[in-house]
């Protein structure tokens, strides 16, 4: 008899000092709802120290006392326990504590309620992850948006490819560059808007030449009606999480507005030389001209008449 009793009495040290040192908030009350049992780990939770609590009533650690009575009402219609409870405690300073409760109603040998044990697991650090990852999938959401109005607003021709070379991006401004609207040119093969195959796969080669971006490529694409179209293409490869070719990205300007002023400028050269070689010629005529109107060939000129005035008058 006495053993047991010893042996009662270490595995209720045992148990003591096991509830003790647990870091997780463990509270117990008696069936009046006083607390009983207020282990480190719950003032280290909650800023009481025990003998501040113990005898208080449970609802004294609670942000909302309806939550204390729905906690003991779910225990009662689930026979007795709760494995997943979540809620908010108060500590003695006012801070909210979210904690997930994992508690049992206990009993005494005639089965009738003795009291309840809680074991509050601290849930700050959870609920800041999950603060920060909703704040972060909005931001993420925020710049999905963003960048998708700024593809959409721009005038340069954006088409993305997947690793197949099938478009799965065609921007407003790949639809006014080509006249394809878009339904009609996502999952067809991008060589479609391209003049020549071989240079949509010149460009490929290139990109992955240069470690998967090209900055500036000069090719033609056909437009729908089978206008020729210059454009300047800065591309990249896009790689997945396994750095895998994934699909690709170009930006492609429309060259027809430089092509156009090249053109322009090209013709203005020619007006502008062609008038150099008129005004020179006009100079010239002009020089020509003072130099005939001077006394010497003036003088020239009546000798010439004179001699001719002779030879006709002379005889022969």
């Amino acid at each position: 008899m006495d053993k047991a009793m010893e042996e009662l009495r270490e595995a209720r040290e045992y148990l003591e000092r096991l509830i003790e040192s647990s870091t997780t908030a463990i509270i117990s009350t008696n069936k009046e709802g006083n607390v009983v049992l207020f282990n480190t780990g719950a003032e280290a939770l909650l800023g009481y120290r025990d003998e501040e609590i113990i005898g208080q009533h449970v609802t004294l650690v609670y942000e909302s006392k309806d939550r204390a009575k729905e906690l003991m009402d779910q225990m009662r219609r689930q026979g007795g326990k709760v494995s997943v409870f979540e809620t908010v405690l108060r500590a003695k300073d006012g801070t909210p504590i979210p904690v997930l409760i994992s508690a049992s109603i206990l009993y005494d040998a005639e089965g009738q309620e003795a009291g309840t044990v809680g074991f509050n697991k601290d849930l700050r650090e959870r609920k800041e992850a999950e603060e920060a990852l909703l704040a972060a999938n909005v931001e993420i959401q925020e710049t999905r948006q963003y960048l998708e109005r700024l593809i959409e607003s721009a005038t340069d021709a954006i088409i993305s490819t997947d690793k197949d070379g099938n478009v799965v991006l065609f921007n407003e401004g790949a639809e006014a560059i080509l006249g394809f609207r878009r339904e009609e040119i996502i999952g067809q093969h991008v060589t479609l808007v391209y003049e020549s195959k071989d240079r949509a796969k010149e460009l490929m080669r290139l990109m992955r030449k240069q470690g998967g971006t090209v900055s500036a490529f000069e090719t033609t694409l056909r437009a729908k009606d089978g206008t020729p179209i210059p454009v300047m293409i800065s591309a990249s490869i896009l790689y997945d999480e396994q750095g895998q070719e994934a699909g690709t990205v170009g930006f492609n300007k429309d060259l027809r507005p430089l092509k156009q002023a090249e053109e322009e400028l090209r013709r203005a050269k020619a007006q502008i030389q062609a008038l150099r070689i008129e005004i020179d010629q006009t100079k010239m005529a002009r020089r020509v001209s003072e130099i005939t109107e001077t006394d010497y060939f003036q003088d020239l000129e009546k000798k010439v008449e004179e001699l001719r005035d002779r030879s006709t008058t002379e005889p022969v």
